[in-house]
C-alpha cells in the first residue's frame, strides 16, 4: 500500500505579506470554506495542460496538483489513501492559474487533482480524467514504415512474419496478418502504392515479392525474385524500385500490377546495404543511399532504363534502413547524423549529431524533431525550427525504449516499448 502526503509548503517574503491595497485588489474572501475549485483540462492544444480560477483566500499558500493511474479519493486530508499519487507541481504564486505536465507516465488513462494549500488544511478540486493517446499492440516489431500517402504505419515482425497495418492519426488497427515470409532480419523491403482506386503493399523478403490489397491484406500475388532485398519503394505511377544483394540485379525496375521485372541494373556496390526514397513522383526521381554516397536517378516508365542525375558523398554514417523525408518530398535526411538534403542533392543543414535515434519533420516542414537517448535511458525529443536548425523546445519521455517516431495532429507519436509494463505501444506526445 502507498501513501503519499501533500507537503505543506511555506510562503515567504512578499509572497506572504499581503497590503490591505493588494488585498481589495484580488477581493479576498476570508471565508474560505465555500471557495470552488475548477479543475480544467485545456483541450485546445492537445498538450496536457490544466487551468484554473485564481484563489480569492486571504491564508492562500499554494496550489498543489497532483496525478495518479487510479482514481484519487475524495477527502480533505494530505493523506489521499492507497492510490500511487504523486505531486507533478507545486505553485507558490496566486496569480500563477496553469500548469503544463510535460512528462505525464505512460499510461491510457491518468487522474489530476489540484489542492490549494490554506495552512490549516487543503481545499481539493474534482478528479479530472485524462486520455492519454496510447494504443498497446499484442506484439514487438522491428521495421516500421511509415505511409505519405496515408496515416498508416506497416509495422512487421520479420521473426513471426506478423504484419499490422496501424492508423497513427485515429489511433487504430487497420489490419494485422501472419505473412509467409523468411527474412534475415530486419533486412525486408516494404512499400505501398495506388493502382487506381485501390492501394497494395508491396513485400519482398529473401526470395520473393508479394502485392497485398489494402486494407484487407488479401494476397493478390507473388513471384520469385532468389536475391536479399535492403529496400523497396513505390514511385506512385505504377512502378516498384528495389535494392537487392544480387550483382547481376543490384537496382531492380518492376512493374507494380503484374510484379514483373522490366529492368535490373547491376552495380559493382551490390553487397551493401543501399536504401531507397522517393525524391520527386512527378519525374519518377529516386535517390539510392549508401554509407558513403547518395546518388540519384531518373527511371524511364516505359523501359525501366535509368540514368544517373546526381551523385555526392555523405560523411560515412550508418545509412537508416527507413529513411527520413518531408511530407512534400522536399527534404530528406540519409542518416542518423542528421544532416538534412533537399531533393536535388543540396545540402540544407550540415547536422552532425552523434546520438539520434530517429527524426521527423512537420508536415509543413517548419520544424524538424530528433530522437535522442539520454544516459539515464530515457527518451529526448528535441524540437528545431527548420532549415535554420534553431533549438525550440524539449520534451523527455520517461520509461520507454523507442523504435521510430512520427509527426501526426500536430503531435510526436512514438513507437516502442513501455519498460514497465514490457508491452509494445504508440504514443502521442504534443509540444507547448
Amino acid at each position: 500500500m502507498k501513501y503519499f502526503y501533500l507537503a505543506i509548503f511555506i510562503i515567504i517574503g512578499s509572497f506572504t505579506l499581503l497590503t490591505t491595497s493588494c488585498r481589495k485588489e484580488l477581493e479576498i474572501n476570508d471565508s474560505d470554506s465555500n471557495f470552488a475549485i475548477n479543475l480544467r483540462r485545456d483541450t485546445s492544444s492537445g498538450a496536457t495542460r490544466f487551468n484554473w480560477d485564481k484563489a480569492n483566500i486571504s491564508n492562500f499558500r499554494s496550489y498543489i496538483l497532483v496525478r495518479s493511474k487510479d482514481p484519487i479519493p475524495i477527502g480533505l486530508t494530505p493523506k489521499v489513501g492507497s492510490t500511487d499519487v504523486e505531486i507533478v507541481g507545486e505553485i507558490t504564486k496566486r496569480d500563477s492559474t496553469e500548469f503544463y505536465d510535460s512528462n505525464p507516465p505512460l499510461a491510457s488513462v491518468l487522474h489530476y487533482k489540484l489542492y490549494i494549500d490554506i495552512g490549516s488544511r487543503f481545499i481539493e478540486s474534482a478528479d479530472i480524467i485524462d486520455y492519454q493517446k496510447v494504443f498497446v499492440f499484442n506484439d514487438f516489431f522491428d521495421y516500421i514504415n511509415m505511409d505519405k500517402d496515408t496515416s498508416w504505419a506497416f509495422m512487421l515482425n520479420s521473426q513471426s512474419g506478423n504484419l499490422v497495418v496501424f492508423d497513427y492519426a485515429k489511433n487504430t488497427l487497420v489490419a494485422e496478418k501472419f505473412l509467409n515470409i523468411f527474412s534475415i532480419s530486419p533486412i525486408v523491403g516494404i512499400a505501398s502504392g495506388p493502382e487506381g482506386n485501390d492501394r497494395y503493399l508491396f513485400v519482398h523478403d529473401y526470395s520473393t515479392l508479394y502485392k497485398y490489397k489494402l486494407p484487407s491484406l488479401e494476397l493478390v500475388n507473388s513471384i520469385p525474385s532468389y536475391s536479399q532485398c535492403f529496400s523497396l519503394i513505390s514511385n506512385r505511377n505504377g512502378l516498384l524500385i528495389s535494392t537487392n544483394y544480387d550483382y547481376n540485379n543490384s537496382l531492380n525496375i518492376w512493374k507494380q500490377s503484374s510484379l514483373t521485372l522490366i529492368k535490373g541494373v547491376s552495380k559493382p556496390n551490390y553487397y551493401e546495404n543501399r536504401y531507397l526514397i522517393l525524391l520527386d513522383p512527378t519525374i519518377n526521381r529516386v535517390a539510392e543511399i549508401s554509407t558513403y554516397e547518395v546518388t540519384a536517378y531518373n527511371v524511364n516508365q516505359t523501359t525501366g532504363n535509368i540514368s544517373s542525375s546526381k551523385n555526392i558523398s555523405i560523411n560515412g554514417s550508418q545509412a537508416n534502413d527507413q529513411i527520413v523525408s518531408s511530407k512534400d518530398f522536399q527534404y530528406f535526411i540519409p542518416n542518423l547524423s542528421g544532416t538534412v538534403y533537399n531533393k536535388d542533392l543540396q545540402l540544407v543543414a550540415n547536422n552532425n549529431f552523434f546520438n539520434a535515434m530517429d527524426y521527423c519533420f512537420s508536415d509543413d516542414s517548419k520544424f524538424l524533431y530528433r530522437a535522442t537517448v539520454e544516459n539515464t535511458g530515457d527518451v529526448k525529443l528535441t524540437q528545431f525550427s527548420f532549415p535554420d536548425m534553431n533549438l525550440q523546445d524539449e520534451l523527455v519521455v520517461t520509461g520507454f525504449q523507442l523504435n521510430r517516431i512520427t509527426y501526426t495532429n500536430n503531435s510526436i507519436g512514438l513507437f516502442g516499448t513501455n519498460n514497465f509494463t514490457g508491452e509494445f505501444i504508440f504514443k502521442a506526445v504534443k509540444f507547448k
